[in-house]
């Protein structure tokens, strides 16, 4: 009995720890990173083709200031999932908008389209190069 207890316990722990790791994975597409982070993940992926700066700000706050390279799709477009879904997924991305909260938006959609892998820079363009 003592052996059968055994083994079903260790079954049910090995469960619960794929089940864990498996749910961590596919909830994980994207990192949450500061100004610091960020400028050093752009840094390491300046010459990778795969890696896209996005800025989901409006035109004009875009034209105000943007981090260098970053294309903008503005968050508030009639078209914005369109033009998200236009965009390759398997390629990495640098989100980030004015303060967060656009691109925390985003990031629900750009799950839904089926990103991989994402940097969100939390507290947005506000916190860049201060």
């Amino acid at each position: 009995m003592k052996k059968l207890m055994l083994v079903l316990t260790t079954l049910l722990c090995s469960c619960t720890f794929l089940f864990c790791s498996a749910k961590t994975a596919t909830d994980t597409f994207y990192t949450d990173v500061t100004a610091e982070q960020g400028e050093v993940i752009i840094t390491e992926n300046i010459d990778n083709p795969d890696f896209i700066i996005l800025d989901v700000r409006s035109p004009s706050e875009y034209e105000e200031g943007h981090i260098e390279n970053a294309i903008n799709i503005n968050y508030y477009d009639s078209d914005f999932t369109s033009q998200l879904d236009t965009l390759e997924k398997n390629k990495t991305y640098f989100l980030y908008c004015r303060s967060g909260s656009r691109s925390r938006r985003a990031l629900k959609k750009m799950k839904e389209l089926g990103f991989n892998k994402i940097y969100h820079l939390k507290r947005g363009f506000n916190s860049w190069g201060k």
